[in-house]
């Protein structure tokens, strides 16, 4: 799969978990298109548990506000500028 294959999957799955992504996911969806698997987690490929959706990257969002690669974060973390009232 290419790079824009797998951010296309990327953007989806944040949608359906209700996450924003981050520029950072240019680079993780390059990183992931040399995978095998592209799901994977590139920043802890030896975790099986770890990859884009699943629960650990979920929980790590909640949390954290961003997942384990800084790909996706919590639309409620975004902090919105202050606007005086005239």
């Amino acid at each position: 799969m290419n790079e824009q294959e797998i951010l296309e999957n990327m953007v989806k799955i944040a949608d359906e978990l209700n996450f924003g992504l981050d520029t950072n996911s240019i680079k993780i969806a390059k990183l992931k298109s040399r995978m095998d698997d592209w799901k994977r987690c590139p920043c802890d490929k030896n975790n099986t548990e770890r990859f884009c959706g699943s629960d650990l990257c979920k929980e790590d969002t909640i949390r954290e506000g961003y997942c384990h690669c800084h790909c996706m974060f919590k639309l409620d973390s975004i902090v919105k500028p202050f606007k005086k009232e005239k």
